[in-house]
């Protein structure tokens, strides 16, 4: 049966009105349908929720430049164009967040407190009898001999997660790790224990770790899920990248695992061109940055592995497999293309960031660079932190975490002030140690260039330079 159609104008409120009476009154047939359709819609706004894993902040205390704790936060002050909704209620988090600071501030420290998390959390069994990489700050007697310490807070899946841990070198001395399924708390264990109805169970596990072995690492491997969702975030949602030569200094060039720590290298675009609808996405990057390349290419590599080294890789887990290469071409026409080392530098920085990225982008990772600005014209950077900012590439919540000392992106604060959020300054004290403050710390009102008044020493966090007499005095000395 039909219903004649009414052509008169109708407000919005009239007419949900009639097309509820109708559902209700005049379609009952219909109902049960409308309801399916509702449930649907919930599901599929939860499911959003569901599929987000998140750092909320890190904190870390007593780790090389790092003597008191100091807290990166990446919660919005509110619901802002430059956050997102975490799925637990009054929680927004940036998708941005960019760290200042002069040379030995201490920028860097805190990449690297999280990256020493991160590998003793997924070495696991690998550092049994080994010690921990653990370096604490040493320049006070009072703290050299005393644990560093690590937390993070987490949303995974809709839930809300709290793990720590402290240690010295030679074993860990605390650890901890709390869930709060509907916002109800749950301890899933502290260590040393203080439950007397645990403390058979915790003996059992404190045999099985010894020392030097985390908690959350064993549980993870006996598959259960607190454990395991927190594990998984550290191994497969964390993507650190930070200079190869910080990570030697703490032993970290190559993991135990026999791969390497650092998550970039030359290698991760050469895998990622291999698929076409991937290298297309690249090379439409590339060209929107005017790099003027038209085609990659992956090359096939006949290196043939000497008898030596694959002796090596037999009794070992490093892979000596030759790499595949990256052919650049810079014509449609036909002629012999460039390696990606014979391409400039900024060239190679860029294209080894743009796969970290495009895979932060689609699953959603947590992306943290060191030194950002790294051979990396300011336009660039700004291009590369926008993607993360643009809702319609981000549409899985990537968050990114940068240090830098380019100032280009401090001139965004001047159009839009809430993205004061995701800026902070690091410093150092009179006794060496590391500050860290954001720039909503500072009444900002009366400052109408951000940029400049960084720059100027305004918010600190910029290194201070003597008179070049001086030293043209002391050169010139005989």
């Amino acid at each position: 049966m039909r219903y004649p159609t009414n052509t008169t104008t109708e407000t919005i409120p009239s007419k949900i009105n009639k097309i509820f009476f109708n559902i209700i009154f005049i379609k009952p047939f219909f109902l049960k349908y409308f309801f399916f359709i509702l449930f649907d819609i919930i599901g599929l706004f939860k499911q959003n929720f569901k599929d987000k894993r998140v750092l909320v902040n890190f904190r870390v205390k007593n780790f090389m430049s790092i003597k008191e704790s100091i807290l990166l936060d990446l919660r919005a002050s509110g619901q802002q164009a430059h956050a997102f909704n975490s799925g637990i209620s009054g929680t927004h988090l940036l998708n941005t967040t960019a760290i200042y600071g002069a040379n030995a501030s201490g920028k860097t420290t805190i990449v690297l407190a999280l990256k020493i998390m991160q590998e003793i959390v997924r070495e696991g069994f690998i550092t049994r009898g080994i010690k921990l990489r653990v370096e604490p700050f040493l320049l006070d007697k009072k703290t050299k001999d005393k644990p560093s310490e690590f937390e993070v807070n987490l949303i995974i899946k809709g839930t809300h997660y709290n793990y720590g841990f402290s240690a010295t070198r030679e074993k860990i001395t605390k650890e901890w790790l709390y869930a709060y399924p509907n916002g109800e708390e749950k301890e899933c264990f502290i260590r040393p224990g203080s439950n007397s109805e645990s403390d058979q169970k915790q003996e059992r596990w404190q045999e099985m770790a010894g020392d030097n072995v985390l908690w959350l690492s064993l549980g993870a491997v006996f598959g259960a899920s607190y454990f395991r969702s927190v594990f998984d975030w550290f191994d497969k949602n964390l993507k650190i990248i930070v200079d190869e030569s910080r990570l030697e200094h703490l032993g970290l060039s190559l993991s135990r695992f026999g791969r390497f720590s650092n998550d970039i290298s030359n290698n991760n675009a050469t895998e990622m061109c291999k698929d076409e609808k991937t290298k297309t996405l690249i090379l439409k990057y590339l060209e929107s940055v005017d790099f003027s390349i038209k085609k990659i290419e992956v090359i096939p590599t006949t290196e043939v592995i000497p008898e030596e080294r694959r002796s090596i890789r037999s009794r070992t887990t490093i892979n000596f497999r030759p790499r595949d290469k990256l052919k650049l071409f810079h014509s449609n026409e036909h002629q012999e293309g460039f390696d990606l080392q014979q391409e400039s530098a900024g060239t190679q920085r860029f294209l080894e960031l743009l796969t970290p990225w495009i895979t932060a982008l689609r699953k959603g990772h947590t992306l943290v660079v060191d030194e950002l600005n790294e051979k990396l014209h300011s336009r660039l950077i700004r291009f590369l932190w926008e993607m993360f900012q643009n809702k319609d590439l981000n549409k899985k919540h990537a968050q990114l975490v940068v240090t830098t000392h380019d100032t280009s992106l401090l001139s965004l604060v001047n159009d839009l002030e809430p993205f004061k959020d995701c800026i902070w300054f690091c410093a150092k004290k009179d006794n060496g140690a590391t500050l860290l403050f954001p720039l909503s710390a500072y009444e900002t009102d009366s400052i109408k260039d951000i940029e400049e008044a960084y720059r100027t020493g305004r918010f600190g966090g910029v290194p201070f330079v003597g008179d070049i007499d001086f030293i043209i005095d002391a050169l010139l000395e005989k």
